[in-house]
């Protein structure tokens, strides 16, 4: 799902452009392993794990590619430092739009196993059948009936009728070169039952469902 709009230039200076992800629940950063109120169900819940790969992100003026990183970054949680991601350009960049895929595309999938942030031991890769995990959320309800009262969303898949890639289109009015990205889970956990759906583990129509919901996550904070 893209997200456009009129907006005024951001100019990014000294060649940098630095896009900065907080995870958010029921307005309140998400911190792992603590518990927070979920007012759907009027009891708590717990986020233990949020990780997910942000990837080709461009930035663009009047629609007109300015500037791209290809990398795959991956953002965790549990590691304050990957919250951030900057790009480094060989100049400043004047842009009013970005746009970034949650996920590994499928020629990188298809490429076999790499290193950095897409080395196996970040615990992001299933196996050369089913590729790379784009995003993994895991948790605890009192709604689930799994062991524990757990829930695991591992959404990925590259193939048809099964990818799971999503782009992110956002527009850029705040005039800085470090956009604040809020990610609200609430539009992602409070569309769930856990009581009958509680673990997505492997490509699939489940996963296809749940990725469709992913870009609209992400918003520009005012």
């Amino acid at each position: 799902m893209l997200l456009f709009g009129v907006a005024a230039p951001v100019c990014a200076q000294q060649g940098t452009a630095t896009l900065q992800f907080r995870p958010l629940y029921n307005a309140q950063q998400v911190v792992p392993g603590k518990k927070v109120f979920n007012p759907k169900t009027n009891d708590s819940l717990r986020i233990d794990v949020l990780r997910f790969y942000i990837s080709d992100i461009c930035f663009y003026k009047h629609d007109s590619l300015v500037a791209s990183d290809s990398l795959h970054h991956l953002v965790d949680m549990e590691h304050p430092g990957s919250l951030r991601i900057a790009c480094a350009f060989s100049k400043p960049v004047i842009y009013d739009q970005v746009k970034f895929n949650i996920g590994v595309d499928s020629l990188t999938n298809v490429s076999g196993v790499s290193g950095g942030d897409l080395d196996p031991t970040k615990g992001m890769y299933w196996a050369w059948q089913s590729g790379y995990i784009n995003f993994k959320l895991e948790g605890y309800s009192p709604q689930c009936k799994t062991r524990h009262q757990k829930f695991q969303y591992h959404i990925g898949g590259y193939m048809a009728p099964f990818a799971t890639l999503q782009q992110v289109g956002l527009p850029c009015s705040n005039g800085k070169n470090e956009l604040q990205l809020e990610i609200n889970l609430d539009a992602f956990l409070n569309a769930l039952d856990f009581s009958t759906c509680s673990e997505v583990m492997s490509p699939g129509e489940q996963a296809v469902k749940l990725s469709r919901q992913l870009s609209s996550l992400f918003r520009i904070a005012k």
